[in-house]
C-alpha cells in the first residue's frame, strides 16, 4: 500500500516513539501512560460557537460536560450574531448583551464547569473578528485605509488641470441601514465622524507609462479591492518625483501645468474604513479597531477583556483569529512619521510604488505585478520593501505585542493565528504563547501550516495549535475517516493541538438541526457541520478524540526533528509569493521528497540565533544542521553579516541559484549594498556555496 507524506511522518514519529521507549525507562513510562490517557493538554479541543449572550448557565454546564464525556480537553469560546437565523426582539437583546456583565458571568460558569471537569477554556477576545466593535471603538479609533487615484496628462497641458479624487471604496460597512444598532440616536455623528477623518496624504506627479490592466471580479458579489490585477507594470522616473499636494483645489483642480513628457499624477487619501467586525454579537456600531495603534487595542480590550479579572478559574488563553483586514493601501495615520523614523527617508514622492495587487488583500491574496516599478532601477522594489517592514513594524507594536503584553499581565496564555496579516508572520507566531494555524488554506496545506511550527521551534512555544476539520463549501456531508484522514495531514504540517472546528451552542434547537454557525447561506454554502449531538457522525466524535489525544499525547512529549533552516524575509504570505504567483513550493517540497523536514526562518530569529557545535540554535532552543537561502537579491544588511558569522562558526550555508548582492532597502543603499556583498564573500569564503536547485538536497547531504 502506497504511503502519504502525512502517513510517512507518523511511522517516523512512531519510531522515533519506539526509541524513546527503549533508550530512557521513565520517560517510556510516561510516553505510555500519555499514550493511553492522554492528559487533558493533549486532548482536541473544540471551538464553541456561542450565540452572543443568548446562553444558559444550565446550558453551558451540560455542553462542558459533554464534551469532557467525549475525550475533548477543553474548548475556546467565540461568540458572535447567529446569522441567517430569525431572532425575537428578546433573543436579539440577549445575543447583543455580549460583553456586558451578564456575558462575563456566564463566561465563568462555564470556566468553572471546565476546571470541575479537568478542562480549560480559551476565549476570543472580542466577537467574531477582525477586533473590535463597540462604544470602545468610536470612529476615531477605527482601522484607516490608504485610497489612490490616477490621471494621465501631456506635458505642457495648461494648469489647472482636473485629476481624479479617490473615494472611499463601497464595502458592506458597519455603519449601513440594515443594522438596527446603528440607528440609536447616540451614534448620528458617527458617519460625520468618519468623514472628518478622511484628508488628502499626497498629491505626486512623476513622469512615465500606464500600467496595463486585467479587470477582476469581487467575491460573492461584494466589491474586496478596487484593484485590477496587471499584465505589465507601467513605468516611473523616480527622479521626476513633485510634490503637488498644496495645489490641489477642493474642486479637484490642480494648479500645475507638467513640463515636456508624459506623466502619472497621483491622489492618496487617507479614509477611515467602516468595515464592520463579521457577525458581532455586542451592543453599538461594529467598527474595527486601528491595528497600528496600541490605544485602540487597549479600549477594545478593557471592553471585552478586563472584566475577566487575573487569573480567571479554569481559563487558559485568549485568542485572536486571522485579521483580514480589508483596505485598499495598508495604513495608519502615523504611517509617514514612522516611516521616517524607521527607514530613514519621506515615503512620500515614492507612494505610487507601493501598490500590488493581492497583497495581503483579504479573501483574495494572490500574485499580481505592482502596479508601477522604477525606469531601469530596483527603486521600486526597494521602497515596497522598506514600506511592507514599516507595516509589519507598526502592527507588531501597535496590536500583537500588546495582546501578550495584555494576557500575561493576568496570568493568561496569548494564543494568535498570524496568517492573513501584512507582517513578519514568523514573528507573528513566534510572538504567541501558542501559535495557530489553520487547515482550511488550500484544504490542509502541511507546508502553509510549517509556518506556525516554525513560529514554535524559533522562540521556543511548546504547543502548536490549529483550528482543524474545515471543509468549504461542504455543510453537513464531512465523515469521520475524512476528518481523521485530515487530522494524519494536520499532524505533518507540525501542529501538536487541534482546536475541531467547531462545536455549536444548542440554539433554535426545535428547528432541526438547530443553528450552525457556519450553516448554507445566500451568500455562500457554508463550512463544514457542527460537531455536536445533532450532526450525524456524532457518534464516531468520541473515537476520533480519542485518536487525535494520543497521537498529540507523542507528539506534545517530544521534540521535533528539523535539520533545514529555510529563509523567509517575507512579510505576509500566500502561496506563490515567492515564485510571481507560480505558487510550486519547489524548495520545500525538495526538501521532503529527500527526506528532509524545514522551519522557515526570519531575520529576526537570525539576529537572535547563534551556532553551537556547527548547528544553529534559535532563541528557542531548536537546533538546525544547515541554512538554506532561496534565490533572492535583496537581503537586509544586518542579517547577511549575521549569516556570514554563521559560516566562519562553522555552520552549512547555501545559497539557492545565486546569492543575494544588495540590501532590500533604499536609504543609504550604496553603503548598505556594499555591506551585503562584503557579508557574502566573507561567507562564501567560509565555506557557504551557491548551488543550484537542483543540487540542494544532494549539497545538503554531502554537508553531513
Amino acid at each position: 500500500m502506497k504511503m502519504t507524506a502525512g502517513r510517512k511522518l507518523l511511522m517516523k514519529g512512531l519510531l522515533i516513539a519506539a526509541t524513546m521507549l527503549a533508550a530512557v525507562p521513565a520517560g517510556a513510562q510516561r510516553l505510555e501512560e500519555g499514550f493511553r490517557s492522554p492528559p487533558a493538554e493533549a486532548r482536541p479541543r473544540l471551538r464553541w460557537w456561542w450565540p452572543g449572550d443568548a446562553v444558559t448557565d444550565q446550558e453551558l454546564r451540560r455542553e462542558v460536560q459533554l464534551m469532557a464525556d467525549h475525550g475533548f480537553g477543553g474548548a475556546e469560546v467565540q461568540s458572535f450574531t447567529p446569522n441567517f437565523v430569525t431572532l425575537t426582539p428578546q433573543e436579539r437583546v440577549a445575543v447583543n448583551n455580549y460583553a456586558e456583565p451578564s456575558f462575563f458571568a456566564h463566561l465563568r460558569t462555564a470556566a468553572d464547569a471546565a476546571r470541575s471537569a479537568g478542562l480549560s477554556l480559551d476565549y476570543t477576545l472580542g466577537s467574531s473578528w477582525p477586533s473590535g466593535g463597540g462604544e470602545a471603538i468610536p470612529p476615531e479609533k477605527a482601522f484607516t485605509e490608504l485610497a489612490m487615484a490616477r490621471t494621465a496628462v501631456k506635458g505642457g497641458t495648461a494648469g489647472p488641470i482636473k485629476v481624479e479624487i479617490p473615494k472611499r471604496t463601497k464595502r458592506l460597512g458597519a455603519l449601513n441601514g440594515f443594522d438596527p444598532r446603528v440607528k440609536d440616536p447616540k451614534y448620528a455623528d458617527w458617519g460625520k465622524r468618519m468623514e472628518a477623518r478622511a484628508r488628502t496624504v499626497a498629491v505626486v506627479a512623476m513622469k512615465g507609462s500606464a500600467p496595463d490592466l486585467k479587470p477582476r471580479q469581487g467575491m460573492m458579489g461584494m466589491t474586496i479591492s478596487p484593484w485590477n490585477d496587471v499584465l505589465a507594470s507601467g513605468t516611473l522616473d523616480p527622479a521626476s518625483s513633485i510634490l503637488l499636494t498644496g495645489k490641489l483645489r477642493e474642486d479637484g483642480a490642480l494648479d500645475w501645468t507638467p513640463p515636456p513628457g508624459d506623466w502619472q499624477i497621483f491622489v492618496f487619501r487617507q479614509f477611515a474604513s467602516d468595515v464592520g467586525v463579521l457577525g458581532a454579537a455586542g451592543k453599538g456600531p461594529q467598527l474595527i479597531l486601528d491595528h497600528m495603534d496600541p490605544s485602540a487595542f487597549a479600549a477594545h480590550a478593557a471592553r471585552v477583556g478586563d472584566p475577566l479579572g487575573k487569573d480567571p478559574a479554569g481559563m487558559r488563553a485568549t485568542f485572536v483569529d486571522s485579521l483580514e483586514l480589508m483596505q485598499d493601501i495598508q495604513w495608519g495615520p502615523r504611517l509617514l512619521k514612522e516611516f521616517r523614523k524607521r527607514r530613514g527617508y519621506d515615503l512620500t514622492p515614492y507612494l505610487p510604488f507601493v501598490v500590488q495587487p493581492g497583497w495581503m488583500q483579504a479573501w483574495d491574496e494572490h500574485y499580481s505585478p505592482p502596479y508601477f516599478d522604477a525606469a531601469n532601477s530596483d527603486v521600486a522594489e526597494r521602497v515596497r520593501a522598506d514600506y511592507r517592514r514599516t507595516v509589519s513594524d507598526m502592527m507588531i507594536a501597535g496590536f500583537i505585542q500588546p495582546f501578550v503584553e495584555w494576557n500575561h499581565a493576568r496570568g493568561l496564555k496569548a494564543k494568535f493565528q498570524a496568517h492573513g496579516g501584512a507582517f513578519d508572520i514568523i514573528r507573528g507566531y513566534g510572538m504567541a504563547d501558542i501559535p495557530e494555524t489553520e487547515d482550511l488554506v488550500h484544504g490542509g496545506d502541511p507546508l502553509f501550516m510549517r509556518f506556525a511550527r516554525s513560529g514554535a521551534n524559533l522562540y521556543g512555544r511548546p504547543i502548536v495549535s490549529a483550528e482543524s476539520l474545515v471543509w468549504a463549501n461542504r455543510p453537513y456531508e464531512v465523515t469521520p475517516d475524512e476528518m481523521r484522514r485530515r487530522t494524519d495531514l494536520i499532524m505533518a504540517g507540525g501542529v501538536n493541538s487541534m482546536v475541531l472546528h467547531g462545536m455549536n451552542y444548542r440554539f433554535h434547537a426545535d428547528d432541526w438541526p438547530g443553528w450552525h454557525a457556519f450553516q448554507p447561506s445566500p451568500f455562500s454554502l457554508g463550512f463544514s457541520g457542527p460537531i455536536n449531538e445533532t450532526n450525524p457522525v456524532w457518534p464516531g466524535m468520541k473515537a476520533l478524540a480519542a485518536y487525535i489525544g494520543r497521537l498529540q499525547a507523542v507528539m506534545q512529549a517530544g521534540e521535533p526533528v528539523v535539520p533545514v533552516a529555510w529563509f523567509y524575509g517575507r512579510y505576509g504570505y500566500y502561496v506563490g509569493i515567492e515564485d510571481e504567483g507560480a505558487g510550486k513550493q519547489a524548495g520545500e517540497k525538495a526538501f521532503l521528497a529527500a527526506g528532509y523536514d524545514f522551519d522557515r526562518i526570519n531575520p529576526d530569529s537570525i539576529a537572535q540565533a547563534k551556532v553551537d557545535g556547527r548547528q544553529l540554535l534559535s532563541r528557542g532552543g531548536h537546533r538546525y544542521s544547515v541554512l538554506v537561502l532561496p534565490p533572492i537579491d535583496g537581503i537586509r544588511a544586518d542579517t547577511a553579516e549575521a549569516i556570514a558569522s554563521f559560516a566562519r562558526a562553522g555552520l552549512p550555508v547555501f545559497f539557492t541559484d545565486r546569492a543575494p548582492r544588495r540590501d532590500e532597502g533604499l536609504a543609504d543603499a550604496r553603503r548598505r549594498d556594499a555591506r551585503v556583498r562584503k557579508a557574502v564573500a566573507a561567507a562564501m569564503k567560509a565555506g557557504a556555496k551557491v548551488v543550484p536547485a537542483s543540487g540542494l538536497t544532494a549539497a545538503i547531504r554531502a554537508a553531513g
